[in-house]
């Protein structure tokens, strides 16, 4: 109940600091734009834009730069960066507290499954069978601006979300999205579920038949420059903290990609650049054949980008080939403005650019430079659960562990007569004495203590009563949760690599400019509601910003 308060506390507060800083706009802009484009890069850092400027070309991210207004000090207010969190919290303008997507997965504990973020086995998948397809905004608790938008139009608008991962297609498009569509790496094709429609599209078939992530790994990947031009932006092309493709010894350039897709299938082009390619050509597929912007009504496309965090896990922030992803990323972000101009008008659409999330260096980058890091790769569960055997004879009084929280199965603690607050003391105990932990509480420890500030305060903005574990840990900022690779990198720390990502927005009536006032990702959302007129989505926690960009005409 005290965390409910806490909640409503904080949105009559964020509620009366926007009426503040909501003021009607100038007459000219008054003007909506025909279409509301939301890109999110897929772990993209902040220090991309500027690592890479160099080698970039001048009509993507540069443009972007160049001729948008770019919000240099965007953060998330929350633990933990995580791809579904991410999303959600972008586009419903509030964390995971409210919108109720704490993580990728969680576990449940009156079934004792764990859940999946966009799972639901009440519908079915449209374009492929399986559990890939048996997906929907469900779990989301709130409303997106996206969802708000088609409330306003009273659902004249369409809104549309693309992507590989269909976290990334389904959260931002919202509850009343026309479609979301993302890619089944098993079939190759791109595919939805009947929470939007029985069959797909005449022109998504049309795609799919065209197979072109089977086209596109017909030869090697190379890089777009010759390798030594990376040598100022990234480590040496064959270090040991880099994890190959399955069926390889090294990850050096040239990759063998046909080679690799006959052992690995349609997946293969989720871990390379070709992943945004065909991401991009869905985007302009749907423009075209959805007729988006220009219908008479502003429409939303909402298009994120998977790849790059799929390379980045594999092979970390600082190669060559997260580098390579980048510079392939910025020449296909410029043709597609040049989609964009050329359908719309160069005034005929507002865009957003920022990401879900950062990364952490590799550990093992980060201990050939002397910088303290290291792994968790199960040990502290395995540690608990050895205390837990000697001190109380059980090792059936934890459920689950993930995302750094312990889920403790209350049923046992009850039948062995032992009290679950002593139980919850001992797993705390353990988890401090690990090398690793910086911190560790119980969940109620969050619930009744007012965290405002700090890595404390972001945890507990990432918590939700009934969705969360009864214990929750914090590890050290080098110091990584890996149990499923230890090579490669991850993410989902409140650190500052995970959690300042870029925020430019772009289009009509935006000015070109710049600030370095402290914002949160949460704020993009708010700033769309003001720039279109209409009300922020329900559980917004976020400010608008459009203040800040009208101080630039």
């Amino acid at each position: 109940m005290l965390r409910y308060f806490k909640c409503l506390s904080v949105l009559l507060f964020v509620s009366s600091c926007s009426s503040t800083t909501s003021e009607t706009p100038p007459s000219d802009i008054s003007e909506r734009p025909k279409l509301v484009v939301g890109i999110v890069v897929d772990q993209m850092r902040y220090d991309y834009l500027y690592r890479y400027e160099d080698l970039y070309g001048d009509n993507g991210l540069k443009r972007l730069m160049r001729e948008g207004f770019h919000f240099h000090n965007t953060n998330f207010p929350y633990v933990p960066t995580y791809t579904g969190p991410g999303h959600a919290s972008i586009f419903t303008g509030t964390t995971p507290s409210i919108h109720g997507i704490i993580a990728n997965n969680w576990f449940v504990k009156e079934t004792k499954e764990k859940m999946y973020v966009t799972q639901d086995n009440k519908v079915e998948g449209v374009g492929a069978g399986g559990k890939e397809g048996k997906m929907s905004p469900a779990n989301m608790l709130t409303t997106t601006f996206t969802d708000e938008w088609r409330l306003f139009t009273n659902f004249r608008s369409k809104t549309i979300g693309i992507a590989l991962k269909d976290r990334g297609a389904i959260l931002p498009a919202g509850h009343t999205a026309n479609a979301a569509y993302w890619y089944d790496g098993g079939s190759g094709k791109w595919i939805t579920s009947n929470y939007y429609m029985d069959t797909l599209p005449e022109w998504v078939e049309n795609y799919n038949a065209k197979k072109q992530p089977g086209k596109y790994m017909q030869a090697p990947w190379e890089t777009l420059l010759p390798l030594e031009d990376y040598a100022s932006v990234a480590t040496d092309d064959d270090v040991a903290f880099e994890m190959p493709f399955t069926g390889m010894s090294r990850s050096t350039f040239p990759y063998p990609l046909p080679v690799l897709y006959k052992k690995l299938g349609n997946s293969l082009i989720k871990n390379t650049p070709w992943g945004n390619t065909i991401t991009f050509e869905m985007a302009e597929e749907a423009i075209r054949h959805e007729k988006l912007g220009q219908r008479g009504v502003t429409d939303m496309l909402t298009v994120s980008f998977s790849s790059p965090d799929y390379i980045g896990h594999q092979f970390g922030p600082r190669s060559v080939e997260i580098a390579d992803q980048y510079l392939r990323f910025d020449k296909e972000l410029g043709d597609f403005l040049d989609v964009l101009d050329r359908t719309l008008g160069e005034d005929g659409y507002v865009l957003f650019l920022t990401a879900d999330h950062g990364a952490a260096d590799a550990v093992g980058f980060s201990e050939s430079v002397r910088i303290p890091a290291g792994l968790e790769k199960g040990e502290l569960l395995d540690m608990v659960q050895s205390v837990l055997q000697s001190k109380y004879g059980r090792v059936d009084l934890i459920d689950d562990y993930r995302n750094l929280q312990f889920y403790l199965n209350d049923e046992n603690i009850k039948s062995a007569k032992l009290q679950k607050e002593a139980v919850i003391n001992t797993i705390v105990d353990v988890c401090r004495s690990f090398p690793g932990v910086l911190f560790a509480h119980s969940y109620d420890v969050y619930f009744n203590t007012e965290f405002s500030q700090g890595l404390k305060g972001k945890i507990d903005r990432g918590l939700m009563d009934g969705r969360s574990g009864d214990v929750i840990v914090a590890l050290h900022p080098s110091y990584l949760e890996m149990t499923w690779q230890v090579k490669g990198t991850t993410h989902g720390t409140g650190y500052s690599y995970d959690t300042r990502v870029p925020w430019i927005m772009f289009g009509k009536n935006v000015p070109a400019g710049e600030s370095f006032e402290a914002v949160e990702i949460i704020d993009i959302a708010p700033t769309i509601s003001n720039m279109l007129r209409m009300g922020n989505p329900n559980g917004n926690l976020g400010i608008s910003r459009l203040p800040i960009m009208l101080k630039h005409q």
